[in-house]
Parts: structure tokens; C-alpha cells; sequence
């Protein structure tokens, strides 16, 4: 979604999760928790205005936030 709304600028940050390599690296403290948060599934995403010269298409088009996380879930199971 980030790179629809800044019309290609920003791009969201690939999460990946992995066990550590050394057994002993799992022992530390270190912690962490995705949140993940998205709009309601009718939520229109599209360009932010000051993402897209004027006269200029955006890259993307408009799509609604549902269909956006369905495509990306129906993506990831074609691509395995």
C-alpha cells in the first residue's frame, strides 16, 4: 500500500522471520512483535496528491484496501 500511495516512492519493508544460526543466539533477550494494521476493506487506496505531478497518471491504480491484501495473499500462493 505505501507504494501506491506515494506513486512508487516508498516502498513497504519485506518481512521475514528466521530462526537463528547458532543455537546460542536464540538464548538472548532480544524480542520483538509484528503489529500489522490495515484500513477497512472498502478503504480506497490511491495516489496521495503530492505523490503524482500534475497532468501525470499515477503508476498505480486506484484499488480498494481488500482487494489490495487479497491480491498480495493470492500473489504469495502462486509464487510457491
Amino acid at each position: 500500500m505505501m507504494a501506491r500511495w506515494t506513486n512508487g516512492r516508498w516502498a513497504s519493508t519485506v518481512h521475514r522471520v528466521a530462526n537463528p544460526p547458532v543455537i546460542s543466539l536464540a538464548a538472548s533477550r532480544r524480542q520483538s512483535i509484528g503489529y500489522f494494521m490495515h484500513p477497512d476493506y472498502d478503504a480506497p487506496i490511491r495516489c496521495i496528491p503530492t505523490c503524482v505531478e500534475d497532468g501525470v497518471a499515477p503508476r498505480f491504480p486506484e484499488i480498494s484496501a481488500g482487494m489490495h491484501i487479497r491480491n498480495k495473499i493470492a500473489q504469495s500462493h502462486n509464487a510457491a
